[in-house]
């Protein structure tokens, strides 16, 4: 029978004489403490504001020295996405999508309020412009409503007979930008045709810059934009309003075309899906409905807002079931329009109610928590 080799040895030792050595004592490791695990956690997501795409400053698209003669007044260069005296402050104002798809805006005015109690007032001097890249669709649709129509299609000026002129430009340059240029407060030189030709020259060497600028890069939303729908309807539904208002989902009806043709902000805001989506139902009239907007990923033009503008600063928070972290709602009130603001997921959606479609404000805002609850519902499916 085999022995194992243990056995052997002891065997091997006890025919020799030899006893076996004692095995010295070993003192056992001393282990030190392990340091606790760390669990890796992700770096915070920053929200980061879209810029132009085109790598061309509002300066050197028009220095001073190319406009400042033709204004009837002095010019300071102002934000274009700030409201002015006179602007509601509802719903998401049409700078904003503009920026979500990296238009370059750029705005000089005066001092003046932009309207009085008669509207637009005679005062107010500005010169504008916005070039949206990659503009063809936009364009396309724009051309589709207006064709040639001057006014709408090239450069155009009037008010020969007034103390001002008011010029105006939209083209599609050569690099696929849509240029907007407007100038309101301008020199009158005796006839249109004089005026044109002055205004003609602001808008080449606009032109000149936008088509040779370099191209930035492309902006998306933080990866964790929660995806959201944009239709018309959407998060908001007819069986909503009739909850929110009363009557039956029946009788409410929605339209999203444009009031009173189109514009370069109206295209932007098709493009982004964040057109206006206005609801119409007898119990609470209003004669183009009542509306509500969603800018997805539009989280960044909501902080920009807040801290830019004093409509929005003046916003109260909405409380809400069902906000998660991260998301806020807010109420504005212009006097005439309230407006509800829901920042979820990164998302913007505005939703609007006219006062005076309503027995009383204290209806309006009680309608429109109710409508604001709904969409959030309907978000995260509750």
């Amino acid at each position: 029978m085999n022995r194992t080799p243990a056995l052997a040895l002891v065997a091997l030792l006890a025919f020799t004489g030899c006893t076996a050595p004692t095995p010295e004592a070993t003192t056992p490791p001393i282990s030190e403490p392990s340091a606790p695990a760390v669990t890796p956690t992700a770096d915070p997501i920053v929200v980061t504001e879209p810029e132009p795409l085109l790598d061309a400053s509002c300066s050197e698209i028009t220095p001073g020295a190319v406009y400042s003669h033709l204004s009837t007044t002095a010019l300071e260069e102002a934000d274009p996405r700030e409201l002015v005296e006179g602007e509601y402050a509802y719903g998401i104002p049409y700078g904003y999508p503009l920026a979500q798809l990296q238009s370059t805006q750029c705005l000089w005015r005066n001092d003046e309020p932009k309207y009085n109690k008669n509207g637009a007032a005679n005062e107010y001097t500005s010169l504008s412009f916005t070039a949206l890249p990659n503009g063809e669709d936009a364009w396309a649709e724009y051309k589709n409503v207006y064709g040639t129509t001057k006014g709408f299609v090239g450069a155009s000026c009037n008010g020969a007979e007034q103390p001002n002129a008011r010029c105006r430009y939209d083209g599609l340059l050569e690099n696929g930008t849509w240029l907007e240029v407007t100038f309101e407060g301008m020199k009158n030189f005796g006839s249109d045709a004089k005026n044109l030709a002055k205004f003609k020259e602001v808008v080449a060497q606009a032109s000149s810059v936008l088509e040779s600028a370099s191209t930035g890069v492309a902006w998306a939303a933080p990866a964790d934009t929660r995806q959201i729908a944009t239709g018309c309807p959407s998060v908001i539904t007819p069986e909503d309003v009739a909850t929110a208002v009363g009557g039956k989902a029946t009788d409410v009806k929605f339209n999203s075309d444009g009031i009173g043709g189109t514009s370069i902000s109206n295209e932007a805001r098709r493009l982004l899906g964040a057109n206006e989506c206005r609801w119409f139902t007898k119990l609470a009239p209003s004669e183009y409905g009542t509306p509500y907007r969603v800018l997805a990923g539009g989280e960044w033009a909501w902080l920009s807002a807040r801290e830019s503008t004093a409509q929005f600063l003046a916003a109260e928070e909405l409380p809400l079931d069902g906000l998660a972290e991260g998301d806020s709602a807010w109420i504005r009130d212009d006097g005439y329009i309230l407006t509800a603001d829901l920042i979820v997921g990164r998302n913007w959606i505005a939703i609007d109610t006219y006062n005076d479609s309503f027995a009383s404000k204290t209806k309006s805002k009680a309608a429109l928590s109710k409508l604001a609850q709904l969409a959030l519902d309907r978000v995260y499916g509750n």
